[in-house]
Formats: structure tokens, sequence, C-alpha cells
């Protein structure tokens, strides 16, 4: 079973259960890029007005299987850091 969570609720946060088979353990995270702080793991919807990175990794200790969202003119090697920000935290 997974924890499914309905986006369109944001930033109520709102899950409901979907009957999909897993082997392993899945998890979420979103991030956010402050101008001082640098990246923010789970930033609060205050910090989200002033990001300019909105960013969903979902995966397990093995794989990253989902990146999903937005920037304001990041390059690329601000994204590739944000990706390996999230596996070593």
């Amino acid at each position: 079973m997974f924890l499914r969570h309905n986006m369109s609720s944001y930033p109520k946060d709102i899950y409901t259960v979907a009957d999909i088979p897993a082997s392993s353990v899945v998890a979420g995270v979103r991030v956010g890029l402050l101008e001082g702080q640098g990246f923010v793991v789970n930033p609060t919807v205050a910090e989200m007005e002033h990001s300019s990175l909105d960013l969903l990794i979902a995966g397990t200790s093995a794989a990253v299987l989902m990146i999903e969202g937005f920037c304001d003119f990041l390059p690329e090697e601000q994204l590739l850091e944000v990706q390996f920000f999230v596996e070593h935290h």
C-alpha cells in the first residue's frame, strides 16, 4: 500500500491510500531554494512564496524514482546539486 498525496489540496496535505504493491519503502521530499539559505528541505508555504525552486523528488534508498517541479532559470549544474543534496540528507 502507498500513501498518495492529493496535490490539488496543497498546502492542506491531504493523503489517501493507493492499493499498489510495493517491495520497498518509497519516500518523497520537496526542496526549495532560498536566497541566503540555499536548498531547504520541506520548506513552509511562506518560504515557498520566495523560493526560486519547487522540486519534488521521490525514491527508495537504492534509486530516484521521480523528479518533478519547476524553477526560475537555474543552471543545469545547480539542478544536479539539488539531486546530490537530497541523496545525502
